[in-house]
């Protein structure tokens, strides 16, 4: 039985969009596989470094708003920003400034979630942990996947929900304790529950599926319109373990 610490270090490296942690002081304090692979850095090049350094935005002189989220602890979008990969190429993306909190929400850094909009990466899952930094990473891990503003969640394969992250809980109305353990679709209720689901085609080919809009139903009734990416989770041999999904709210969109 894979443990849910297991669980939470596969679903950060799972995610399809790149994510990198700042410190208030504007260093690179961990980044995700996702974001290692399209920018071309290993992460031991980049922690500690300024992040303008590594991230490389079109924002950076202007209109960054990493010290306003570290002020005021508020969420904030930018859109249409072009990054620059190590090797000089450049790609066109929506950058998420999200407050990173510790477990007494407090915050203690920025998180940065890089969605590159003409073209998204495989999920990938192969963070290896040595025995002597396990709990701090597993904290570190759970501290910022619970400040992702995407909804994630994960399944067996049986499809029993195994997480169930804080933006979810918002989304959905449900509290993690509530959902874990049930099947997903008595909780989450979308449109493609009964026939043609898409996390479990993810789950029978391995193919990765992204921006699939459905509807899904919150704790109160209420239909909350999704993009949902889904793919095979995988454990840290290769194994298939059961299956990822990860989703945006767009509600404002459709407002």
């Amino acid at each position: 039985m894979k443990t849910p610490e297991l669980f939470d270090s596969l679903l950060i490296e799972s995610l399809a969009d790149g994510m990198v942690a700042i410190s208030p002081e504007g260093r690179i304090l961990f980044a995700n596989h996702s974001f290692l692979a399209r920018s071309g850095f290993r992460l031991d090049e980049i922690v500690g470094k300024p992040c303008r350094e590594v991230i490389r935005e079109s924002i950076c002189d202007a209109g960054c708003p990493f010290t306003e989220v570290l002020e005021t602890g508020k969420v904030a979008d930018r859109f249409d920003v072009e990054v620059h990969r190590k090797d000089g190429g450049t790609m066109s993306a929506c950058v998420n400034f999200t407050p990173l909190r510790d477990l007494e929400g407090r915050v203690i850094g920025v998180v940065e979630v890089i969605r590159d909009i003409t073209k998204l990466n495989e999920l990938k899952d192969n963070l290896k942990k040595t025995s002597s930094m396990y709990r701090r990473e597993r904290i570190k891990i759970r501290t910022i996947l619970d400040n992702i503003p995407s909804g994630v969640y994960t399944v067996d394969q049986e499809m029993n929900l195994l997480s169930f992250n804080r933006s979810l809980e918002r989304i959905t109305g449900y509290l993690s304790e509530e959902a874990v353990g049930r099947k997903c679709n008595e909780v989450l209720r979308s449109d493609f529950c009964e026939a043609g689901c898409p996390l479990k085609r993810s789950m029978r080919t391995g193919e990765t599926l992204r921006g699939i809009e459905v509807n899904l139903r919150a704790k109160d009734g209420s239909v909350v319109p999704i993009a949902s990416s889904t793919a095979l989770l995988r454990d840290e041999d290769g194994q298939p373990i059961g299956g990822i999904c990860s989703f945006r709210d767009l509600r404002e969109v459709h407002a």
